[in-house]
């Protein structure tokens, strides 16, 4: 397998969401396999910048499909491919009609999306703001995913992962999507993922993935005996 598409939060990070020295490990690894390393995350562009300026990372499909940050002759580049105007004026509606909102801390980062805390969900009042936003959302044709730690919502029915994919394959690879049905794998282990388990041929889910899989139409082909970072480094290592 040469390319290694994968989530990173709750995937690349251990179960806690944070970077750890095993990240490290596997870079180091896939670089001395001689593979690439696609991170697609609903992280901002902002963060992939960081990816690709602090690590030996040249792709990183960000906002859920929405931005594609790359490395070209040594040049970071990024690619947006969602509209920036509309996401802005919904964020304004929506801090005048839900002030509750618990806004994402980096949407200062974000360009075709943005993100609320998953967690302010929780308990009886985040329940019901939350049944209340996705009634908003399905009216004024707003789309989201949700992610371990955040919900993202943006405007094109179209951007997600799998489409952020498709665009760096095709347009930026410049090769044809079929080379990835036997020469690519993928890692996740939440909800936002399911369109990447669904489409592509080989996928694994880290084992903290069991906190949503009953809500998965579409799971992983396999789920691995580890959390997190532990999981991918642990399969590519071929102990799994």
């Amino acid at each position: 397998m040469k390319y290694i598409f994968s989530d990173f939060d709750g995937t690349l990070t251990n179960e806690a969401g944070l970077l750890t020295p095993a990240f490290h490990d596997l870079l180091t690894l896939i670089k001395k396999q001689k593979k690439t390393l696609v991170i697609v995350t609903g992280r901002s562009a902002s963060w992939g910048h960081f990816f690709l300026s602090h690590f030996e990372i040249d792709y990183v499909v960000a906002e859920s499909g929405g931005v594609i940050i790359y490395r070209k002759d040594n040049i970071i580049k990024t690619k947006c491919l969602s509209n920036l105007d509309k996401i802005q004026k919904m964020e304004k509606i929506l801090k005048k009609k839900f002030p509750s909102l618990v806004w994402g801390e980096d949407n200062v980062g974000r360009l075709t999306d943005r993100s609320l805390e998953f967690e302010s969900f929780k308990g009886v009042k985040g329940k019901k703001t939350l049944v209340k936003l996705k009634d908003f959302f399905l009216k004024a044709g707003v789309y989201y995913t949700v992610s371990s730690i955040h919900l993202n919502f943006q405007m094109s029915k179209n951007q997600s992962k799998w489409s952020g994919t498709q665009f760096l394959v095709n347009k930026i690879w410049k090769i044809p999507l079929s080379i990835l049905d036997n020469d690519s794998m993928f890692f996740g282990d939440s909800l936002n993922d399911e369109i990447m388990f669904k489409m592509m041929k080989l996928t694994f889910g880290v084992s903290n993935i069991k906190n949503c899989l009953a809500d998965l139409k579409y799971p992983p082909k396999t789920i691995l005996k580890l959390p997190g970072i532990l999981g991918p480094l642990n399969y590519l290592m071929k102990k799994d």
